[in-house]
């Protein structure tokens, strides 16, 4: 029999956020539904209306139409929830999971660590997961989501950047690997003295050397304004 004190979820979406929550709150045990665009509007129709929770695993630029075109009518009756790290929208509740989601679906104990980061004052967004919530401002939305991006998206265009730089000098991008798993225990461990190599010594007959290697890369505008960034916060 169905634990009507249970909440009940519906997620919404295909992409990687809808699969890794789906995935989720299976693991969990919980009762959930999962619907996308491929499937009939009579069915969402007949799926929110036994759901508590309706999670909008959607991309920013629908949130907003698609709640005020399919959810309208129960905006004041569910809680709908959007995963939009920038957005804050009137009458729906943000909650931006603070992780990486890839095409592999996670163990419970990685789901568990995820913290959620959110402008609403609501208490207890997710009734039966015991994750770590923390609130902000809601004008600091954008930006935290801008930290997000710089920090996690940057760095993975500079690790595929040079995955490609070293498969064509003819080095496996697996003798890298020990070189990234040192980096990220020394940003974990120590993450104020992690910055190595020549911007954290100030070697500047070094830095113009890198520079003059990266000539015509585009590359090469992105290694000086990091440089440029930190000789200057550094003087400060």
């Amino acid at each position: 029999m169905k634990n009507l004190s249970a909440p009940q979820y519906l997620v919404i979406g295909s992409g990687r956020t809808a699969r890794h929550m789906n995935h989720y709150l299976q693991l969990l045990g919980l009762p959930c539904q999962l619907w996308n665009r491929q499937e009939s509007i009579f069915h969402l129709s007949h799926l929110t209306k036994s759901a508590s929770h309706i999670l909008l695993a959607i991309s920013d630029k629908e949130i907003q139409k698609f709640a005020q075109s399919h959810l309208k009518d129960i905006l004041t009756e569910k809680s709908v929830i959007h995963f939009s790290g920038a957005l804050v929208i009137p009458g729906l509740i943000d909650a931006h999971p603070l992780m990486s989601f890839t095409e592999e679906l996670y163990d419970l104990k990685t789901y568990r660590s995820v913290a959620f980061i959110t402008s609403s004052k609501r208490q207890n967004i997710f009734p039966g997961l015991d994750n770590q919530f923390f609130q902000i401002d809601p004008e600091q939305k954008a930006l935290y989501h801008a930290l997000c991006v710089a920090s996690g998206n940057f760095t993975t265009l500079l690790w595929q950047k040079m995955k490609t730089g070293l498969g064509e000098m003819g080095i496996p991008f697996e003798a890298a690997h020990p070189y990234l798993l040192q980096i990220t225990k020394n940003l974990i461990s120590n993450p104020d003295t992690a910055l190595t190599g020549p911007i954290a010594r100030k070697d500047l007959v070094t830095i113009e050397k890198n520079q003059q290697a990266l000539n015509k890369d585009p590359f090469q505008e992105i290694y000086r304004a990091f440089t440029s960034v930190y000789l200057r916060e550094s003087d400060l």
